[in-house]
């Protein structure tokens, strides 16, 4: 049976649900498709939580709960791990989070690189929240297609 792999970076823990619920939701998914998911949640940190606080806070709070039944693989690493393997791969990645410097380079997406915000902000408009410190990913990928 064939996997599928996905990176997620987020910054759960920060003033919303909105990661939790996501995260939730993907943790569950595999019940949904013939093929097995390997998610990785990668722990961003934000707005004055640092990564491991949150990845700490997230164990604590919701994997017990989330985790139990679910037959996807699923891992958990700090962006600043993340950034310090020599190389990554993905099939898919969904940024949802400020990536804090983080530009990608060990980083290898084979089908879709997701960004939950607007690359371009349109006018009048305030800049997403999740494009801070992430302008180098998002350029490298928006040049990707």
């Amino acid at each position: 049976m064939a996997s599928t792999t996905v990176h997620v970076f987020t910054d759960f823990g920060v003033k919303d649900t909105d990661d939790a619920l996501l995260m939730t939701y993907l943790s569950q998914l595999s019940y949904s498709f013939a093929e097995s998911l390997n998610i990785t949640f990668v722990f961003t940190g934000a707005d004055g939580i640092t990564a491991a606080d949150a990845l700490a806070a997230w164990i604590r709070e919701y994997e017990h709960i989330i985790i139990k039944d679910t037959t996807t693989s699923v891992s958990y690493l700090t962006i600043s791990d993340y950034a310090a393997l020599e190389s990554v791969s993905c099939d898919y990645a969904l940024q949802i989070a400020p990536m804090g410097g983080y530009t990608g380079s060990n980083l290898s997406v084979n089908q879709k690189y997701v960004f939950a915000g607007d690359y371009v902000t349109p006018e009048g408009a305030r800049e997403s929240f999740n494009k801070v410190g992430a302008q180098a990913i998002l350029d490298r990928f928006h040049a990707q297609g």
